[in-house]
């Protein structure tokens, strides 16, 4: 024999229970969209320290070779001053050289 079974009837929900199901899935929705908000603007912020801390580190990196640059130039300033102060005292004593070399020509050829 084929035992019939009965399945029992649903209950047909009212109009309210809808209307709680949707409050409750708009109130669920506005959650999610302010934690991604949330998220989102925390993701914007370590975005832009970290741009800040590449253009900080940028700035200090550009800073160091100015700096280096110009000690290289004082440093070749000075080796062209040592240069020419050495160029001029050799000039110096090349003329002492022809004036003594002068002096003593003068004397032979007056003898």
């Amino acid at each position: 024999m084929k035992a019939k079974m009965k399945n029992p009837k649903r209950q047909r929900r009212s109009g309210s229970d809808a209307m709680e199901f949707l409050a409750e899935r708009a109130k669920i929705n506005y959650e999610l969209k302010q934690e991604e908000l949330k998220m989102f603007k925390e993701q914007q912020g370590l975005e832009r320290e970290k741009m800040e801390a590449l253009t900080r580190q940028q700035q200090q990196t550009q800073q160091q070779q100015t700096e280096m640059l110009q000690a290289m130039q004082h440093q070749r300033q000075q080796s062209q001053q040592q240069l020419l102060n050495t160029q001029m005292m050799m000039m110096q004593q090349h003329q002492e050289q022809s004036r003594a070399m002068m002096a003593l020509l003068e004397k032979l050829i007056n003898k």
